[in-house]
Formats: C-alpha cells, structure tokens, sequence
C-alpha cells in the first residue's frame, strides 16, 4: 500500500464516514427545521462554490485567478477542509493527475472501470502521485499548515458550533456531506463512453451547473483549464465565478 492510498483510507475511513454518519443521524435530531435549512444552503453555497471550486479547484489546482490578499488565499484554504475531501494540496494533486490521465488507467476517478469506482472505492485504491506536481504549492508553508491540519479545522469549528446552535451544525455538516457527494457525483456521471467518437470523454449539465457553482460544466473546464468562469453558453452559470469577481485582484 502506498503512503498517498494509505493516508486517503485512513481520512475516508476514520474522519470522512464518520462525519457522514454523524450528519445522518443529526437529521433526526433537529429542532428547528428553518435554521437547519437556511444554514444549509448558505454553508453549500459558500463550502462548495467557494471553498472548493472557486478555491481547491481553480484556485490551487488550476491558478486561474489570484486573490486580493493572503488572508483571503488561506480564509479559501482553510474553507475546501470543510468539503471533506481532504486539504487544497491533496486535492490539487489528485486533480491535476486527473487531467494529465484523463480516463486512462492512472486517471485516479475515471468512471472506465465503473461507477461504483469513480464514485468511492477510488478513494480506497490510490497509485502513488509525485509530490513535483504540487511543488509550486508546498513552497507556500501556511498552505501546507493548512492542508495537514485539515482535520482540526473542521472538528474544531465543528465541536464550536454544536456548542452555541444544533440546527446550524447540522446545517454545516450536511453541506459538507453534500459537497463531497456532489463532487463524486461529477467523476461519476459527467464522464462517458462516447459512441461518437468512441472513447471515454467529458460532458455538461447545464441545469446542476445552476446548484453546482459551476462544477457540472465539466466540459467547458476541460476544453479550457485555464477559465475561471466556466459558462460558455447560453444558460450555463457558473456560481464560482461570483466570488472570483469579488476576491479577485
């Protein structure tokens, strides 16, 4: 077992399904269904559309936008933990491997060898990765900080929350959950064996990508890395790019 495919399984196992579970269970708990839903939605749009695409995504993994400022850099950082698939810098490493081997045998998530693969049993079985793909982000030391107390990050903040209100922690964990089940959903269904051309390539959702922050253009992205505002077409939306305008330099 490599070390990349044993620290995943050790997060997946011992944080990420935990986690999950909690955030089930906390569905039955709940004692105002209005603070559970409005925190709920907020904490999607701000984890999902910021923390993790216009942040792990497009920030770390793909640099198509700078920040005004470090503290905003790291605040974003800090932010995709809450995704709960690991810190920025893990996350860029698996991504970035993702479009070097698109939908070929290292590609780590392609749905080719099936949809119960792309969506969870990759996070078991990882090839190792070189760390030279993400050397441009290990020489930022507060990024590494951020991405090996991950964790804490969020356990911390979370125990913090369940103090003060029940129905905004469960509003948080849930969109967490949300956020990483959306993100396996991509890998999962917007990648397909295309009769056309007959081979495996990428596709959008135009109507998701209105929820998704963007994230369901997935061909737009992978025709153009370097975009940071992933609609092309008419009644495409890509809800990342709002915070992008506003943090952007």
């Amino acid at each position: 077992m490599t070390e990349l495919n044993k620290e995943s399984r050790n997060y997946y196992l011992l944080f990420n399904l935990p986690l999950q579970l909690i955030g089930i269970a906390s569905l039955f708990l709940l004692t105002n269904i209005s603070v559970f839903l409005i925190t709920f939605i907020i904490s999607y749009i701000v984890i999902y559309w910021l923390g993790v695409q216009a942040g792990a995504h497009k920030l770390f993994s793909h640099k198509t936008w700078t920040p005004r400022n470090n503290k905003i850099r790291y605040f974003i950082a800090g932010l995709s933990c809450f995704g709960l698939m690991g810190g920025p810098i893990i996350w860029a490493q698996i991504h970035r491997q993702h479009h070097l081997y698109e939908d070929t045998d290292l590609d780590p998530h392609s749905p080719k060898f099936g949809k119960i693969h792309s969506y969870y049993l990759w996070l078991f079985n990882i090839r190792d990765m070189s760390l030279m793909s993400v050397k441009d982000l290990l020489r930022d030391k507060t990024l590494v900080k951020i991405n090996y107390y991950c964790r804490e990050i969020v356990l911390y903040f979370l125990l913090f929350v369940i103090l003060i209100n029940f129905n905004v922690f469960a509003g948080i964990l849930v969109a967490g959950i949300l956020t990483f089940h959306s993100e396996m959903a991509v890998n999962t269904f917007l990648h397909y064996l295309s009769p056309e051309v007959g081979k495996w390539t990428s596709r959008n959702n135009k109507v998701l990508s209105w929820i998704s922050g963007g994230s369901t253009l997935h061909r737009n992205h992978h025709l153009n890395l370097r975009l940071d505002d992933l609609k092309v077409n008419n009644w495409e939306f890509d809800g990342s790019y709002l915070f992008i305008k506003i943090l952007k330099l």
